[in-house]
């Protein structure tokens, strides 16, 4: 069946990239893959997007205190939330892979 040979063709290509990152350690890959993959991610798309989208492209609100104290209250929550996708990701692979 076609989905049957995309989703091996798929495992393979994971297990693929799996094989060359499991070396470079879970460190590596926390601080890639979490923090400046994954807590970025989030910190641009609650930080900045979102904002947008409740305020339109008000440049009052990105001047206002509101603003300063969502950034700050999501920089520190961005890469614990980073880190903690990253983490589970990697023992998820670990489980698969080996």
């Amino acid at each position: 069946m076609f989905w049957q040979r995309e989703s091996t063709m798929f495992e393979e290509r994971n297990k693929k990239i799996w094989e060359k990152v499991r070396p470079k350690g879970m460190k590596s890959y926390l601080i890639q893959s979490g923090l400046l993959t994954q807590g970025l991610i989030f910190f641009i798309a609650l930080g900045f997007i979102s904002p947008l989208v409740d305020h339109g492209f008000s440049a009052y609100y990105f001047q206002s205190e509101a603003f300063r104290n969502r950034l700050i209250i999501i920089g520190m929550v961005a890469p614990v939330y980073g880190v903690f996708i990253a983490y589970s990701s990697w023992k998820s692979l670990e489980k698969k892979f080996g």
